[in-house]
């Protein structure tokens, strides 16, 4: 676990915390984002999925905590996400999760077949790709999205490595787009992908 102050004093930020605030992230993540892919393979399985992160060598866990009270925001980043789903597969319960959840088990299969030709236009490179960030409803637009941010790239730069990207949903209403952009994200490519538009978004460090 590495504690770094991040310039105001009831702030800080946690790399790879420890159980108890990987399980405030989980819950903050699977009530923020209660449409991700984690999110809907249960709450349990959610924080399966941030302990193993901080747990990894290819992956990193990112809390923002205020005032020594829970985290009120939250990141996960893969430095290898080419390889996530079967390491996600070899040391989490994830098989069982989706035997759980059939629905949600077509969806993915469906989609591993559709983007079986399209690998490269999603990540050409593996690079490094932010998956999530979130922050709780109480303390948006007080610039805990920067700190996360801050706190991924200082990660990845720690790895020599000189960019990294995330992708969003390409849609007139996704303010996520405009925030990236502010924060130095640049377009790479739209992709489509079971019938909805993603943008690939990339920042050099």
């Amino acid at each position: 676990m590495e504690d770094r102050p991040v310039g105001e004093e009831n702030l800080r930020t946690l790399i790879n915390p420890d159980s108890d605030v990987l399980t405030g992230l989980a819950a903050m993540h699977h009530a923020e984002l209660p449409a991700s892919r984690v999110s809907r393979l249960g709450l349990p399985y959610t924080t399966e999925f941030y302990r193993f992160g901080a747990s990894s060598c290819d992956e990193s866990v990112i809390a923002v905590l205020a005032d020594d009270g829970p985290a009120v925001g939250g990141a996960f980043v893969s430095f290898n996400p080419a390889g996530l789903t079967s390491r996600l597969a070899r040391h989490t319960r994830l098989i069982g999760a989706l035997i759980r959840n059939p629905v949600l088990a077509g969806t993915l299969l469906t989609y591993e077949f559709i983007s079986l030709g399209k690998r490269d236009e999603l990540n050409p490179e593996n690079d490094p790709e932010l998956l999530a960030v979130f922050v709780s409803a109480d303390w948006r637009g007080r610039g805990i999205g920067q700190v996360l941010l801050r706190a991924v790239e200082a990660a990845t730069r720690e790895r020599k490595l000189s960019r990294y990207i995330i992708r969003t949903e390409d849609a007139p209403t996704n303010r996520a787009i405009s925030f990236y952009q502010r924060e130095g994200f640049e377009t790479q490519r739209t992709v489509n992908v079971c019938g909805l538009p993603f943008r690939i978004m990339m920042k050099h460090l």
